[in-house]
C-alpha cells in the first residue's frame, strides 16, 4: 500500500484490528467489509473511515485490500473494489472455494492478487513486535 493509501478490510475479526490500527497509525485510509453490524461498529470506533456490509462497494476504490473472511465468494467482489494496480492479499488459513473471476471486472488493469502463508510459531514473535510498535506510537 502506497504512504496515505485506501486499504479496505474484508471481516473484522481480532486479525483485522491490529491491521487496521497500523494502517491508520501510516496515515492510511480503512475501509471495513464485514457483515456483522456490532464489527461494523468497532471499526468505525477504531477510526475507520466507513465500515458496510462485506458485500457492499467501499466508497473509492482501494489500493490494496486484505481479505481476512474465509469466504471464497468476496475474493471477486474485493478485486472489483481495488483501483488500477491494487493487490488484494488472501490473509485466512482456510478459505472456502472461489467462483470463477471475470478478467474484465475483476482482474484488468494489472490488479494483483496474492496470498499469504499460515500463521507460525515465528509469526507469533512478529505479532509481538507489533503489539510493541503499536504501543510506541499510541
Amino acid at each position: 500500500m502506497p504512504p496515505g493509501g485506501r486499504l479496505g478490510l474484508y471481516g473484522f475479526g481480532g486479525s483485522a484490528h491490529p491491521c487496521a490500527q497500523l494502517a491508520l497509525a501510516e496515515g492510511a485510509t480503512v475501509y471495513v467489509m464485514t457483515r456483522g453490524a456490532a464489527a461494523r461498529r468497532q471499526a468505525l470506533e477504531l477510526g475507520a473511515a466507513s465500515a458496510q456490509d462485506a458485500y457492499a462497494r467501499p466508497p473509492e476504490p482501494l489500493d490494496s485490500a486484505i481479505l481476512l473472511a474465509p469466504v471464497g465468494e468476496l475474493v471477486p467482489v474485493a478485486l472489483r473494489a481495488l483501483d488500477r494496480g491494487g493487490v488484494l492479499a488472501i490473509a485466512g488459513i482456510h478459505l472456502t472455494d472461489t467462483p470463477p473471476l471475470h478478467y474484465e471486472t475483476e482482474l484488468v488493469y494489472e490488479k494483483q492478487m496474492r496470498s499469504v502463508a499460515s500463521s507460525t510459531r515465528e509469526d507469533g514473535g512478529a505479532g509481538e513486535r507489533l503489539v510493541v510498535k503499536l504501543r510506541e506510537w499510541a
